[in-house]
């Protein structure tokens, strides 16, 4: 036995729960039970060798920069943004660049495959390839915390015509169905040892929101609940409405916004979530633009968040040429990631409202 070492990651990260394989690759690999992730995500590498299957796991960057490529494809056909072959590269790049992407890639976390599933899963939908948009769907829970609300999203959109897209719903919950037993059997009682680590999860990760960092306590639950009400009516009013339709991408933007607003993390690579919301801020630009001062204002604040970083982190290299570092300055490139779901949800609100004078005055 050759005892691998493995670094103090998170348990979201893909090399966690391997702490040694055999290099005669005769014995199974021995699967950890105190994992923070659902045990079915493991059932794609336990048939390998242990020294591919500990290859895979270890060394992930190249297949998480092609997920994050695809991921920024995806939704730029999906949110229906007309682009040439030079701008699409700058949002891949763009993207690339920014926090949430380099570090979901660096420390090869599962918020990189799961925002891809929800970006494929979608673009099956709008294909009509229900079958394939369920499947993929049921693979997302890999991490929970990000998919559960876009799921019960894309469950609702699919119960509300269900004559025609049944196979939604039929397809995610067989494969999950699947997936489940079978990872049962691989690891029996896995779902209560997942359920038991949940809480030593939120301790390891020092779990808070943004909203309760902000506004505290008692202000946390009153703007999550006023936050909730929207996503709630964006996606009730898009249950019956086409995939290529203005209130489809807009509840699909604001739930994935709202998750990020919503989990108990502070984690800046949660936030690769947020890539179709501020494609839609910039298919919307002109509309937002012409709804007066206020959705400009709040417009602007969304990119201000995001652009941030890259200013602070200029000016950190500033004082490192002139020998002008100080160590407490190198927080400064993440002083606004709790602003930027914030941020990006205030900013598609106009869009929300614009929808519900539209329905008003044709009502």
């Amino acid at each position: 036995m050759v005892v691998i070492p493995t670094p103090q990651r998170s348990p979201g990260t893909f090399s966690e729960g391997i702490t040694g394989v055999r290099l005669t690759g005769a014995e199974p690999l021995i699967l950890s039970t105190n994992s923070a992730l659902p045990t079915h995500y493991s059932l794609s590498f336990c048939w390998l060798p242990p020294l591919a299957c500990h290859s895979l796991w270890s060394n992930h960057y190249s297949p998480c920069f092609c997920l994050h490529v695809w991921t920024v494809l995806l939704w730029i056909q999906v949110m229906g943004l007309k682009a040439g072959r030079d701008k699409i590269v700058a949002c891949i790049l763009l993207a690339l660049a920014t926090i949430p992407y380099a570090q979901g890639i660096q420390l090869q976390q599962l918020s990189v495959l799961v925002a891809f599933l929800l970006a494929a899963s979608v673009y099956a939908l709008a294909k009509e390839k229900f079958i394939v948009a369920g499947s993929l769907l049921a693979l997302a829970p890999t991490k929970p915390q990000l998919s559960i609300w876009f799921i019960g999203f894309v469950l609702l959109w699919s119960v509300s015509g269900w004559r025609s897209r049944k196979w939604v719903a039929i397809s995610f919950f067989t494969v999950l169905i699947v997936f489940m037993l079978a990872s049962e059997v691989l690891l029996p009682g896995w779902s209560f040892q997942f359920l038991a680590g949940i809480l030593p999860y939120l301790r390891y990760t020092q779990a808070t929101t943004s909203v309760h960092q902000l506004f505290g306590r008692i202000g946390e639950t009153i703007v999550l609940v006023l936050l909730a009400a929207m996503v709630a009516l964006a996606a009730w009013r898009a249950r019956f409405e086409a995939v290529d339709s203005g209130r489809f991408r807009l509840a699909v933007s604001l739930v994935l916004v709202f998750t990020c607003v919503f989990i108990p993390s502070l984690a800046p690579h949660n936030q690769v979530l947020l890539v179709p919301a501020y494609l839609l801020l910039v298919k919307e630009r002109k509309c937002i633009w012409a709804g007066g001062r206020i959705a400009r204002s709040l417009w602007s604040a969304a990119w201000l968040t995001v652009v941030w970083p890259w200013v602070a982190g200029t000016l950190l290299a500033t004082t490192l040429v002139f020998d002008l570092a100080n160590s407490r300055l190198w927080d400064l490139p993440l002083a606004t990631n709790p602003l930027i779901p914030i941020a990006a949800f205030a900013a598609l609100v106009p869009l929300l409202v614009r929808q519900a004078d539209r329905a008003t005055s044709f009502g």
